[in-house]
């Protein structure tokens, strides 16, 4: 019984803040285990995030504290329109950004015969310290990563490293490319790891690069 007026407060409480076209549509049909996983704030981040997928809008993506009372422990979860986002493919992805993978949590949202959400909730840790201004920049870059709007490698780190966006990761992989063709004695694995470990620098130079030729 208890459980019962819990969950049906929690459903009040949503039924409160969302519109009764998202309640209707994503809220009841959720299940029980998701409702009770996360908190109301989550549900009605993560049911206004679902109403804006569509064939045209097919990921969403959402980065928060996932532990309070630990450091550096972050929930990223993945939201994708009609179509699964696989671990085979999502691990490499997430641990290129400098994030190792703790667990992680499938979610199959069925809102109709012919339209389903798939949600991907994975806790990582061991990171660089996520500062709050970098959280739009990492969810864009991760999305473009997902996506194949930019490449997945080890440079995606530098969001996270020296606060780059995924548009200059991508003129700094370009130079990589390029220096690897030179004579320079360096391999570009090599050169990676340099501007990985000299975040700051490669934050500068490409700020540089995108003022003087861009």
């Amino acid at each position: 019984r208890l459980q019962g007026n819990i969950m049906s407060n929690r459903l009040e409480q949503l039924k409160n803040n969302l519109s009764a076209d998202i309640f209707n549509n994503y809220v009841l049909a959720l299940s029980e285990e998701y409702l009770n996983k996360h908190s109301v704030a989550e549900i009605i981040a993560d049911c206004n995030l679902m109403a804006g997928l569509n064939s045209s809008n097919e990921y969403a993506i959402a980065i928060n504290d996932g532990e309070q009372t630990s450091d550096n422990i972050w929930q990223i979860k993945l939201l994708r329109y009609n179509d699964t986002v696989s671990l085979s493919r999502g691990l490499p992805i997430i641990e290129n950004f400098g994030f190792k993978l703790l667990d992680e949590k499938p979610y199959k949202i069925k809102l109709s015969q012919d339209e389903k959400i798939y949600i991907c909730d994975f806790v990582v840790g061991d990171a660089f310290e996520v500062l709050p201004k970098l959280i739009e920049k990492l969810k864009t870059a991760i999305v473009a990563a997902f996506t194949r709007q930019i490449e997945s490698d080890s440079l995606n780190k530098l969001v996270l490293h020296g606060g780059l966006s995924a548009r200059q990761v991508s003129l700094i992989r370009g130079i990589v490319k390029y220096m690897a063709q030179t004579n320079l004695p360096f391999s570009a694995s090599y050169i990676s790891d340099c501007l990985k470990k000299y975040a700051n620098i490669s934050n500068r130079s490409s700020r540089i690069y995108s003022f003087t030729f861009v």
